[in-house]
């Protein structure tokens, strides 16, 4: 996500004292209070690009953080006052990063820094953030696990050895390493501990006769975060495409259908709903480009009298053409009066 980079600078308040942050009084900056026992000022030559912020785990994912180069002389106490939108507080000195206290999503109370060192032999780096920069996740396993036992199940589990600052778990699964493509499988509340923690799931939609890859979304409290993965696992015999036409669904049915078929090479597709007499009464699809596998198409026909229809395929394949017929009847439901 791209990063607001912002260096705030004194107003009225320090412009009256002669510091940006004068010892003891509340200062407004960006819609934040912030107090300090002893004088500061702003450092303009620090920003959000520091490396000590760019080396943080979750910086690129950091929504619109605010970053404040300070310098003053001694220990400092800094209080940012108690606010929701911007509950992550931290300080870097003496090369090292400090977290305020309480360091939690929806504090409660001022968010304090104590006895911050401006003679640690470090730049001094304010940083107030929306989303955790610490968030970070220690996986010891990730893993898929096709049981044979029972044909329609996948577990997939993950083991970690500690999670900061982490709001939960978003589980994704493709039949591709297409992680572009992937489907929403589960949301998994996180833990958020430092104590190692095992989540399990059982997925019954995954795809029989492929290889199944599952990722993981770590997200934060603004639901920002990455993905983690993937893990495959085959489920099934492997699915070796081939010419084939399936039973509609629903059959019969009232006002549409689902015709299903599959392709064993990329082809143009053509079907088509014939009546008794074998005209033709609607097109369905005409010299569509399908690909190497099973598809399904919906088909709308409220617009038909109930009876017996067929459907014709014409499949036109580098080998030659292929085609096949199914059949399907319209039959719609009566009300209470037969009617």
């Amino acid at each position: 996500m791209k990063k607001l980079a912002i260096i705030l600078f004194a107003i009225s308040i320090g412009l009256c004292f002669g510091d940006d942050f004068p010892a003891g009084v509340p200062t407004e900056i960006f819609g934040l209070v912030i107090t300090a026992s002893i004088n500061m000022n702003i450092r303009h030559d620090i920003d959000i690009n520091h490396l000590a912020i760019a080396g943080l785990p979750h910086y690129n994912y950091l929504v619109e953080p605010i970053a404040i180069g300070l310098s003053g002389t001694g220990l400092a106490d800094i209080v940012v006052a108690n606010n929701v939108v911007y509950p992550f507080v931290s300080a870097y000195y003496g090369s090292a990063w400090h977290k305020a206290n309480p360091y939690i999503e929806i504090p409660y109370d001022d968010l304090i820094l104590e006895q911050v060192d401006f003679e640690a032999g470090s730049e001094v780096i304010l940083l107030i953030c929306r989303n955790d920069p610490f968030m970070q996740v220690i996986f010891e396993s990730f893993t898929a696990v096709y049981n044979e036992a029972e044909p329609h199940q996948v577990n997939v589990s993950w083991t970690t050895t500690s999670e900061t600052g982490l709001s939960s778990f978003r589980l994704f699964r493709n039949h591709s390493n297409d992680s572009e493509q992937m489907e929403y499988v589960q949301f998994v509340p996180a833990t958020n501990t430092d104590q190692p923690h095992t989540y399990s799931f059982v997925d019954g939609n995954m795809w029989v006769g492929y290889t199944n890859n599952y990722w993981l979304k770590l997200m934060d409290n603004l639901n920002q975060g990455y993905y983690y993965g993937p893990v495959s696992v085959a489920v099934g015999p492997p699915y070796v495409p081939q010419n084939k036409v399936y039973t509609v669904v629903p059959n019969p049915c009232d006002n549409e259908f689902w015709c299903a078929f599959g392709l064993q090479d990329s082809s143009l597709v053509s079907i088509v709903l014939l009546d008794a007499n074998n005209n033709v009464v609607k097109e369905i699809c005409h010299n569509e480009s399908y690909n190497a596998t099973r598809h399904m198409r919906r088909v709308q026909v409220w617009d038909l009298p109930e009876g017996l229809y067929r459907i014709y395929y014409w499949f036109e394949q580098s080998n030659g053409p292929f085609y096949a017929y199914g059949d399907v009847l319209i039959e719609r439901q009566k009300d209470i009066k037969g009617h």
